[in-house]
């Protein structure tokens, strides 16, 4: 499954550990498989959370896995932002839920 020629309208730069990450907690698949996904996954955005001038939370549906995707957002060395790494919440991610605010704490996300 060949993505290179894909072009997004909100393009991102998926580093290597948020590929490392997706590849763990979502599916095992190729490197461009998870770069694909994890572009697609973040071209609605239905959270979008500031953590301050440095990094904000997106979040995405992930069609592949049939989740919920997080990511957490840097602002890129070019143009585009760049992904840090991708999580999902659920009974063992339960960890990333403190870079949330109280009220988008919840326990029915999965």
């Amino acid at each position: 499954m060949a993505h290179s020629k894909t072009r997004f309208e909100r393009p991102y730069f998926v580093t290597p550990h948020a590929v490392i990450r997706y590849r763990e907690r979502f599916r095992k698949c190729s490197a461009a498989q998870a770069i694909y996904s994890i572009q697609a996954a973040l071209q609605e955005v239905y959270v979008d959370v500031p953590r301050g001038k440095r990094f904000r939370i997106l979040g995405g549906f992930d069609w592949t896995v049939g989740s919920r995707l997080y990511a957490l957002v840097t602002p890129g060395e070019g143009e585009w932002p760049a992904i840090v790494t991708v999580y999902r919440f659920g009974t063992r991610d339960r960890k990333y839920r403190k870079l949330y605010p109280p009220h988008l704490q919840r326990d029915d996300w999965h």
